[in-house]
């Protein structure tokens, strides 16, 4: 027997403009709820109301964690006191998934709140709409609770029927010479599908950790391969110091799934740190040639053998450089069974660029 919730149909009402003391235009476009307010003039009291409700992403598997982000406006004339904003799953309005403190407002005040919230693992596939309250509780007297919720629609695609368990091994960092402000480098490490169900893909952010425990992000990347039970991939990317950043004893930091959108196994995601050291700057003498970034063209690939890239190339020395060569080549991916097959560098033409 499937004992899989079926999705809540549309909201009734969810298009529709609301006329007391404010107007509240809403729209849909691709399950994401757009709207605007007009406030015409200002309700007795606290007046709170939740709109513009979006989130991220769009398609989710069950399981997985999204974010909710609502604007939550006092439209009263006067101070609203702090509360909360939960989401709810449409077919069950009485368990909620997510929440976000709501700060004290004063009239006329509004601001943006995102709720991470997980999402069932008994859903079905199909369209699934989450309703945004402000004061769920009903705990503020307020002049309008006809305008508290908001909804929004996310589409289910699969699920994680097991939580998942992502191993880091070897993080290491490549740089020529010693890392300074400004430089760039490579961080490269070894993740392993240690659980029992397909990881399709995460991001991978690395932080740098100085003295007084500040934190301060280089960037976020993905996987760019999915993962089998079992299936291991030596990930590798480019990052480039921030060039304000002194000299001194790091810790660099590398985190998978910052966001906690993977059902992780046990108490949470995949984090592996090792000492990070930053010299001084020092200018090259002479040319001095840096590789900031490759993107690729839009719709490269794309139903081609043929994929095309854009390479930005930075000359940080102290004097001009002439013509030269950059190359592209691949590196292996995704290891183990069920991963993607990747050619390696020996097997791939190198292709060359002039510039």
């Amino acid at each position: 027997m499937d004992t899989r919730r079926t999705n809540q149909e549309e909201p009734a009402g969810n298009e529709r403009v609301v006329e007391t003391e404010v107007q509240t235009v809403s729209t849909q476009q691709d399950g994401v709820l757009e709207g605007s307010l007009v406030v015409r003039s200002k309700a007795p009291g606290v007046d709170l109301v939740a709109f513009d409700a979006r989130v991220s992403p769009l398609r989710a598997r069950a399981g997985e964690r999204v974010r909710v982000t609502v604007a939550v406006a006092n439209l009263g004339d006067g101070r609203s006191p702090a509360t909360r904003l939960v989401v709810r799953e449409g077919s069950d309005g009485r368990t909620y998934h997510g929440e976000a403190a709501v700060p004290a407002l004063d009239p006329g005040q509004s601001v943006e709140l995102t709720a991470p919230t997980r999402l069932p693992r008994d859903l079905s596939e199909g369209r699934l709409w989450l309703s945004a309250t402000v004061d769920p509780e009903h705990r503020l007297p307020q002049s309008d609770r006809e305008n508290d919720e908001a909804w929004v629609a996310v589409e289910i695609r699969g699920r994680y029927d097991r939580d998942v368990d992502l191993g880091r091994e070897d993080l290491v960092f490549d740089a020529s010479g010693r890392p300074a402000a400004g430089r760039a480098f490579y961080v490269r490490a070894r993740v392993h599908n240690r659980g029992r169900g397909r990881v399709d893909d995460a991001d991978v952010e690395v932080l740098l950790v100085g003295p007084g425990t500040t934190t301060r992000s280089l960037g976020r990347r993905i996987l760019g391969v999915p993962l089998a039970e079992g299936a291991g991939l030596d990930w590798a990317d480019r990052f480039v110091l921030p060039s304000d950043l002194p000299p001194g004893s790091y810790v660099l930091r590398l985190r998978i799934d910052p966001d906690a959108r993977l059902p992780w196994a046990g108490a949470g995601g995949g984090i592996a740190e090792i000492p990070f050291v930053v010299g001084t700057a020092s200018v090259t003498v002479g040319p001095d040639l840096v590789a900031l970034g490759l993107e690729p063209l839009p719709g490269s690939g794309v139903g081609r053998r043929t994929f095309s890239f854009t390479a930005r190339i930075a000359n940080r020395g102290s004097e001009p450089a002439g013509q030269f060569e950059a190359s592209l080549e691949l590196e292996p991916g995704a290891e183990g069974a069920g991963a993607a097959p990747c050619r390696s560098p020996s097997s791939v033409r190198r292709t060359t660029a002039r510039g």
